[in-house]
């Protein structure tokens, strides 16, 4: 019993030390953009440009996976790195929906807060996000400058969706 014990702590042991010292964790560093409360989104902005770029996080993750490295494209841009709805900071436990267009109207209230709705924007997405990248570039045809998306979670129909999730 204590040796089965021992190999079932054993594995979650090394995965975190490999974890911990790889490349990808030891190169990771907090971004150092000012922090803004918006409601309902909490999120960190800077820089200055005439183009926005917008970074959004996947499922289960903040924009805090967007690091310093990240803050480099305040040189030429403004740069808005929101936590999406229900996730890090921008938890709410009363809120009871969680829609699409929650999300997007989440989303336009943060920028016109801002004051950054007349820039021209560059929507990055990982995941989750890359849907409401697209959804939000096709809310704003006029504003959305280019959608960059990586881990996509789309599909060319929803039958290669269905088949795909099966």
């Amino acid at each position: 019993m204590a040796l089965s014990v021992a190999v079932g702590l054993g594995a979650p042991a090394m995965w975190l030390l490999r974890n911990r010292t790889s490349r990808a964790a030891t190169v990771w560093s907090q971004s150092e953009l000012a922090r803004v409360a918006s409601t309902p989104l909490f999120a960190r902005a800077g820089g200055s440009g005439e183009r926005l770029v917008i970074l959004l996080h996947g499922l289960v993750s903040t924009g805090d996976v967007f690091g310093r490295a990240f803050d480099d494209l305040c040189v030429d841009n403004n740069v808005v790195v929101p936590d999406l709805l229900g996730f890090g900071r921008s938890i709410d436990e009363n809120r009871e929906s969680f829609s699409l267009e929650d999300h997007l109207d989440a989303l336009d209230e943060l920028i016109s807060q801002l004051g950054l709705l007349d820039k021209r924007w560059v929507i990055a997405a990982h995941s989750m996000g890359s849907s409401l990248a697209v959804a939000l570039a096709n809310r704003h045809p006029q504003r959305v400058e280019r959608v960059v998306c990586w881990g996509a979670p789309i599909y060319s129909s929803p039958d290669d969706a269905r088949a795909e999730i099966s």
